[in-house]
C-alpha cells in the first residue's frame, strides 16, 4: 500500500483535520472573513508527490480575496505557512534550520524571485489542464518540478 498516493479528497480532509490549520480557519471565519482555498495542485517530484494549495481570505465587506497562506502536503502531513517557500521548507528539513530570508532564496532572473516563477508555472499548468492542452500542461509541470528541485538542492535537500 506504500506505492499508493492519496487522492485530492484525502488531502483536503487531511488539511481540514489538521489542528493548527483548522484552528486558524475557524479564527478567520469567526472574525467575519471568508476562507477560500485555491485548486489543489498535485506535483510529482522524483519518487514523491507534493500537494500544494493556496489559501485566500476575504472580508465580508470586501469580496476581493487576499492570498494569505500556502498549504503543502507530502500525503502524510501538512504545513501551512505565509509563503510557498516556507511551506516547502517544512518538508525539505530546512524548517529546523534558520528560516530562509529573501536573500537566501535562489532567483531565476533579475528582479524575479522563484516563488513568483513557481506560482506562474503552476497557473500555466492549470490553464493548460483546463484547456485540455496536455503537451503544454506537461511542459509547465516539468518546468515547475525543475524549479522545485533547484530549490530543494539550494536548501540542502536530497535530490531524487
Amino acid at each position: 500500500m506504500e506505492d499508493q498516493a492519496p487522492g485530492p479528497r484525502q488531502i483536503e480532509a487531511l488539511i481540514e483535520q489538521d489542528p493548527v490549520i483548522s484552528q486558524q480557519f475557524s479564527l478567520w471565519r469567526t472574525g467575519g472573513s471568508r476562507v477560500w482555498t485555491g485548486h489543489l495542485h498535485v506535483v510529482p517530484s522524483g519518487d514523491h508527490i507534493i500537494y500544494m494549495e493556496a489559501v485566500y481570505l476575504a472580508s465580508a465587506a470586501d469580496a476581493i480575496p487576499e492570498l494569505r497562506r500556502f498549504v503543502v502536503s507530502d500525503g502524510k502531513s501538512v504545513a501551512m505557512e505565509p509563503t510557498l517557500a516556507e511551506s516547502l521548507a517544512v518538508f525539505s528539513g530546512a524548517a529546523a534550520a534558520i528560516p530562509p530570508t529573501i536573500h537566501d532564496l535562489p532567483t531565476t532572473g533579475p528582479g524575479q524571485s522563484w516563488p513568483a516563477d513557481a506560482l506562474n508555472l503552476l497557473r500555466q499548468a492549470d490553464t493548460h489542464l483546463r484547456a485540455g492542452n496536455w503537451p503544454g500542461f506537461g511542459t509547465a509541470l516539468q518546468e515547475l518540478e525543475d524549479l522545485l528541485e533547484q530549490l530543494s538542492q539550494s536548501l540542502g535537500g536530497a535530490q531524487n
